[in-house]
């Protein structure tokens, strides 16, 4: 018996749009950008998230659960559950990329849609995490080392009589 990997539809969408993601940022930007697989129920998905020294972002986007839509859902990471699932303030904020009509077209003008919002979204918290920790190494760096701790000289032991 052979395995084979497959992947569910949804993923396989929601893959697509994350090869349709286009980040033109420096490497110090692409540095502060994580990616993973994103699973609630039945929406099969991709979380990146975008490490920042103040805030950061974090977003998710999958198949919708009860459509062929496509659901992003925009936050911070303290706004999602166990790093994967949004909050109910997150999950009330969603925003729908409909496939109108089903047909494959549909399908792939919702995907690129959602591509570029995904890409707006993360370029522009990629530049200011990047530009934050830029400002945090000039500004330790600018900073005067601490004085070194002064420890005393060991105690030599009087010999025993």
């Amino acid at each position: 018996m052979n395995l084979k990997a497959t992947l569910h539809y949804s993923l396989k969408r929601a893959e697509r749009v994350l090869f349709l993601v286009d980040l033109p940022v420096s490497q110090a930007a692409q540095d502060r950008i994580h990616t993973r697989t994103f699973s609630n129920g039945r929406e099969q998905g991709f979380t990146v998230e975008v490490l920042s020294p103040s805030v950061g972002l974090q977003l998710a986007f999958a198949q919708n659960r009860n459509s062929d839509d496509l659901v992003l859902y925009v936050g911070t990471p303290k706004d999602f559950l166990n790093n994967d699932l949004p909050n109910e303030a997150v999950y009330g904020t969603k925003k729908l990329f409909p496939a109108k009509g089903g047909k494959h077209g549909a399908f792939r003008a919702a995907e690129e849609k959602l591509a570029r919002e995904v890409t707006k979204l993360v370029v522009a918290a990629a530049k200011q995490a990047a530009k934050e920790v830029k400002e945090v190494a000039k500004f330790k760096a600018s900073s005067p080392a601490p004085a070194p701790a002064v420890v005393p000289p060991p105690q030599e032991e009087a010999p025993a009589p």
